[in-house]
């Protein structure tokens, strides 16, 4: 990540810990992890790459975005949008991939 962005470890870190936040995913883990011996592990693996790939993603652009990379400013200028987004998402999702 820092290769990527030309950023210090430092500035990774709280990239890191603000995407962690802003898109609450503490619980998704421990729900995914929840599942042990329900499904199948490769299933729980999936999920967990998905995570990792979106925890690459924002925060790359976090740390590309220029904006300062204070954890409780930008939890809350985007928390609250992404928790919003995640609650209308079957509704904005077409059918098959709602259903999923």
């Amino acid at each position: 990540m820092k290769e990527k962005s030309g950023r210090s470890a430092g500035d990774v870190a709280h990239a890191y810990a603000i995407t962690r936040d802003a898109f609450r995913l503490r619980p998704l883990w421990h729900d995914i992890e929840a599942l042990d011996n329900k499904v199948p592990a490769a299933l729980q693996y999936d999920l967990m790459l998905d995570i990792a790939r979106l925890v690459e993603r924002a925060t790359l652009w976090l740390l590309r975005s220029g904006l300062p990379l204070d954890l409780r400013a930008r939890v809350a200028q985007f928390g609250s949008g992404i928790a919003a987004l995640k609650a209308g998402l079957a509704g904005i999702l077409p059918p098959p991939e709602a259903a999923t």
